[in-house]
């Protein structure tokens, strides 16, 4: 378990953190609309808003003089969900959020019981006693409390919360009639894998953490949503054409690898397209 460990690990320094002259992932730009204040909003700028972090704290304290409004950074940073703003400018943010993590909040498993439970250790301390050369760990600090490290590694809970929000976002509108045109339903699937592709991104789960949050997904998706069909077909789309982070396990896993297998076995659709 140390070699595979030591394995997965390396492909995490290799893949996304920067080493030998390549681009630290964190500071790379999602897929996305360009933002209407011009503002880069990089990997790292969302992971820090989805561990709490504010933007532009002014607009939260300060009373705004006449014909000031909230920057963009605040209005898509001041609450859990809001920077989907970023992904889809069109879409009513307040709404996206009460769906978001308005359903989500209520269905979600008990994640803290399930971390408890396996006890795994966080990356940087494996990377550390394993000898992991050029493994980083950014920390998101939040400026009301961080999930970051504080508590054991698996399963992924941003990982979990994002598929199952999205889920929650697209169970309802699928309810309330609303058609969705292909660019906003890539935005929701892109928004909810990339909740838990950043948290590998950022050195704080491993690949493995998302395997597991992804396969718990899938099998409470048919119990959790009213057009449980259609929802989980949505979901398996979003994680298979939209996660970097199930492409690269995919890609450079052992064949032989139990992580890899038990992946396959619960997604099936990627051996047929594969």
């Amino acid at each position: 378990m140390a070699d595979v460990t030591r394995t997965e690990l390396e492909h995490a320094v290799r893949l996304y953190h920067g080493v030998s002259g390549t681009r630290d992932i964190l500071t790379e730009i999602p897929d996305i609309p360009p933002c209407p204040d011009g503002r880069p909003t990089t990997h790292e700028w969302h992971y820090k808003i989805e561990d709490a972090i504010v933007h532009d704290l002014l607009f939260k304290y300060a009373l705004l003089r006449d014909g000031n409004k909230p920057s963009f950074g605040f209005r898509a940073s001041r609450t859990i969900g809001s920077n989907y703003l970023a992904y889809d400018p069109e879409f009513d943010i307040k709404k996206f959020e009460d769906l978001f993590w308005g359903r989500m909040g209520s269905i979600q498993p008990p994640i803290w019981d399930i971390k408890q439970h396996f006890q795994r250790p966080r990356p940087w301390t494996a990377a550390t006693t394993l000898g992991v050369d050029g493994f980083r760990w950014i920390v998101a600090g939040g400026d009301f409390v961080t999930h970051t490290g504080v508590h054991p590694s698996l399963l992924s809970g941003h990982c979990l919360q994002g598929i199952l929000g999205g889920c929650s976002v697209y169970d309802a509108l699928l309810d309330s009639g609303e058609t969705l045109d292909g660019t906003r339903s890539r935005a929701i699937q892109k928004y909810m894998v990339d909740w838990g592709d950043r948290r590998v991104f950022a050195g704080v789960h491993y690949m493995t953490d998302n395997i597991a949050s992804w396969t718990l997904a899938r099998r409470l998706i048919p119990h959790l949503f009213h057009n449980a069909k259609q929802v989980e077909e949505f979901a398996v789309q979003a994680i298979t054409r939209h996660s970097r982070v199930f492409a690269d396990i995919i890609a450079h896993f052992d064949k032989a690898s139990p992580a890899l297998h038990m992946l396959l076995d619960d997604f099936p659709e990627e051996r047929t397209t594969s």
